[in-house]
């Protein structure tokens, strides 16, 4: 089998990301593109690379389309772009049942190009100039960890401790200041889970 073109795809290898590379590459010039992503397409870094292509091209448009699929917890958003140099003045945008226009150039100025449509034009502007002035963030002075995706809830999760179970908490159990007591409790075997970060990030003394 002969290899196609490499894509350009950089670190944004997930499957909608390829999808995305692969359906721009075909595209004629002038021509426009609409698809519908996962929310992660729109703000995690792993995409980074994908989102430059895109602003790369004229966006005309972004839309929160909450969450179409039953079963999954995720959100979708469109987008519709043409395949042109330059940017769009007027990026429609669509979401939380408001109607407005971004300057595309706005998204390109976010760390890592994220497209946060859902920022008003008003709140657009002050988050450019706060990111304006000199500042600090965490990069290289903290490390982070996703919580634990076990891939099975109800086959893991036990609402009473026991041998090899260990208390967990959950988005619900935590508020500002303060955590509820926890009511979850997991096998402390990390191999069972689909996702889960290294074991000393959770038992780390100071957290954020």
């Amino acid at each position: 089998m002969r290899r196609g073109k490499p894509l350009g795809a950089g670190k944004s290898i997930d499957t909608c990301s390829l999808f995305f590379f692969s359906a721009l590459r075909v595209l004629k010039d002038g021509g426009r593109l609409a698809l519908l992503l996962p929310e992660s397409f729109f703000k995690v870094a792993a995409f980074s690379d994908a989102r430059k292509k895109l602003l790369a091209h004229a966006l005309l448009s972004v839309r929160d389309f909450e969450r179409p699929f039953k079963g999954l917890l995720t959100r979708a958003h469109s987008i519709c772009l043409a395949k042109q140099k330059g940017d769009s003045n007027a990026t429609i945008c669509r979401a939380k049942g408001r109607v407005y226009r971004r300057a595309q150039a706005t998204f390109g100025g976010n760390p890592a190009r994220i497209i946060n449509f859902e920022c008003s034009p008003e709140d657009a502007r002050v988050l450019s100039r706060l990111y304006a002035r000199p500042h600090a963030t965490l990069r290289d002075g903290a490390r982070w960890g996703m919580g634990i995706v076990t891939g099975a809830n109800k086959r893991f999760c036990r609402a009473r401790g026991g041998e090899g179970l260990m208390p967990v908490y959950k988005g619900a159990d935590l508020h500002k200041g303060y955590a509820d007591t926890p009511t979850t409790y997991l096998p402390k075997d990390f191999s069972l889970y689909q996702q889960v970060a290294p074991v000393d990030i959770f038992q780390a003394e100071e957290k954020i």
